[in-house]
């Protein structure tokens, strides 16, 4: 009896299907799990941005030795960040419209002095549906928190 031995090069197509399978479900687990955080609250949204927002207002104030002002468009929902003259806009924000600003005892236009700190301190609420924040810029603080209420 002759044995023929075949000369096997390569894979057959159940190999290929089972590698196949295995790389689709890592991909897959992997997608699942490296999803960018975005937050779904608007309110934290907004509060992200804003603590973002004023911290780059506060270094560049301190670092190049100028004041800027921070003003609110509640009428539009978007606030800007702009030179003490009002000619350059370096931060333009719109937020979510559902979200109510009241300005409370926050001074219009806001800004910090060349040493960090806010020069007219006060305090905003923030309201969303049925949750109400309050925003606190404290005298002497450079920074600011907030109180859920």
């Amino acid at each position: 009896m002759v044995l023929l031995v075949r000369n096997q090069k390569g894979y057959t197509l159940i190999e290929m299907l089972i590698v196949l399978m295995i790389v689709m479900m890592i991909t897959t687990i992997s997608i699942i799990f490296f999803k960018v955080d975005q937050p779904e609250d608007p309110v934290k949204q907004f509060l992200d941005s804003f603590e973002k927002d004023i911290f780059f207002m506060q270094q560049y104030s301190v670092t190049n030795q100028k004041s800027l002002s921070l003003i609110f468009n509640r009428s539009e929902n978007y606030y800007y960040i702009t030179d003490i003259q009002g000619n350059t806009k370096l931060i333009i924000r719109h937020y979510n419209p559902q979200i109510k600003v009241d300005l409370y005892s926050f001074s219009v236009p806001f800004r910090y002095n060349t040493t960090g700190l806010p020069l007219n301190p006060g305090s905003f609420f923030v309201i969303y549906k049925n949750k109400a924040y309050k925003v606190i810029f404290p005298f002497g603080k450079g920074r600011f928190y907030v109180n859920e209420l």
